[in-house]
């Protein structure tokens, strides 16, 4: 998937914001068109997600006049707060992702987000590069594990077996640090 992320969303992340929004446009593959525009909001914990089907005109439309396009009603109160401030596309993230889900029919999602990289907005409509700023040294990848309810038994029995630990992490909030803060790959190698 390839996301673009706006200034002021960056500048949440930078500000530690608790309340944090992000207006993304976000792709799936460079060649089957299908883009979406999502808006995910976040208290401490708690996530609501709003999306719709958009092309990138669609959302640039919605940034010039956010009551005017169509996508108003699909992201409701939020079309205030493009409103309110400006916005335009200052982030990229790209990574390849592995989806899996529960044959069984059980509301489990499993994710690895591999080869995570971050760019400005012309990353967005092209190809990765080998010179690509990097989030995550090469090797290492993010593995999201998505349920509803209780942890199915089977798969907390492997976590603890595997000896798996959960960490929060954010493609997003790490793709700031590097892109806009000019953050080393590893923090623990920076010069001090």
């Amino acid at each position: 998937p390839l996301q673009g992320h706006s200034n002021e969303e960056c500048l949440e992340v930078i500000d530690g914001e608790r309340l944090r929004r992000k207006f993304r446009l976000r792709r799936y593959g460079l060649e089957d068109g299908k883009h979406f525009f999502e808006v995910k909001a976040r208290l401490n914990r708690a996530v609501l997600k709003r999306r719709a089907r958009a092309t990138q005109d669609d959302v640039l439309a919605l940034l010039r006049d956010p009551f005017a396009s169509p996508l108003a009603e699909a992201i409701g109160d939020h079309a205030a707060e493009l409103a309110r401030l400006p916005h335009a596309p200052v982030l990229t993230v790209v990574y390849d992702r592995i989806a899996l889900e529960d044959l069984l029919g059980t509301p489990l999602r499993a994710t690895l987000d591999l080869s995570v990289r971050c760019g400005g907005p012309e990353l967005f409509e092209r190809e990765v590069k080998i010179d690509d700023l990097r989030v995550l040294p090469p090797g290492l990848a993010v593995l999201e594990l998505k349920f509803q309810g209780r942890l199915p038994g089977w798969l907390g029995r492997t976590i603890v077996e595997l000896e798996l630990t959960a960490r929060d992490y954010s493609k997003y909030g790490l793709a700031v640090k590097r892109f806009i803060e000019k953050a080393p790959l590893i923090a623990e190698l920076a010069p001090s």
